[in-house]
């Protein structure tokens, strides 16, 4: 009995079961502690490429956003396979630049390309009644210019609903100028374009220019 006592003492002193305890307790947690900081280490670059990235991508979309709330023109081009033909009834007179009406004279200052000159202006008139041959309503006045190549840009509007054309055309997506919706469509060289402004109905045909030349054409009227 004696002796199990003092061997008892004896494992006590040399082996602490506290002690022993809490140094096992210790290292785990040390060693714990070292894979966490390598979990750290391993994480971290990851979710700062992470937030860099969202960073990145937010501030992109935000300056896109901010853009488009303040850029005032954007273009979409919508291409024509064909044009569809039209039959209209109409007189033609020509007239003196000089004799438009002065609510139409933002003609005068249009912006067009410098190879571009005015040809010819003229109105297009319908009838009042069908059932007379009296042509007695102008319905649209139309501004021809040409360039030595014989390209041309006619300017057509009408208060009375969209210029008459001998061809249909479907709008399509818009584009957007100066915050005014614009239809623009290409047909093999030529950009048609239609839109209202200030209670009149527009229709630009342009041939054998830029998509740069004609925006600013567009700039020029719709300001």
């Amino acid at each position: 009995m004696l002796k199990k006592q003092i061997m008892k003492k004896m494992f006590d002193d040399k082996f602490n079961i506290d002690k022993m305890r809490n140094q096992i307790l210790l290292k785990n947690e040390r060693k714990e502690e070292k894979n966490m900081n390598k979990i750290y280490k391993l994480v971290l670059p990851i979710i700062l490429l992470v937030v860099i990235g969202s960073v990145v991508f937010f501030t992109q979309n935000n300056f896109i956003l901010e853009s488009n709330n303040h850029v005032k023109s954007s273009i979409h081009i919508n291409e024509l396979e064909e044009l569809f033909l039209s039959e209209q009834v109409l007189e033609v007179e020509e007239v003196d630049i000089e004799d438009i009406p002065k609510k139409f004279d933002f003609i005068l200052a249009v912006s067009l390309p410098t190879s571009f000159k005015l040809e010819r202006q003229y109105n297009l008139y319908t009838r009042s009644n069908i059932e007379v041959d009296t042509f007695d309503v102008v319905r649209d006045y139309v501004f021809e210019y040409k360039n030595a190549n014989g390209s041309k840009i006619i300017i057509s509007f009408s208060e009375t609903g969209k210029p008459l054309k001998d061809y249909l055309i479907k709008e399509g997506a818009s584009s957007k100028i100066n915050e005014t919706n614009v239809f623009i469509s290409q047909y093999q060289k030529k950009y048609i374009v239609l839109f209202h402004y200030k209670n009149i109905n527009f229709c630009i045909e342009a041939e054998d220019i830029s998509i740069e030349e004609l925006t600013l054409l567009l700039k020029s009227i719709v300001k």
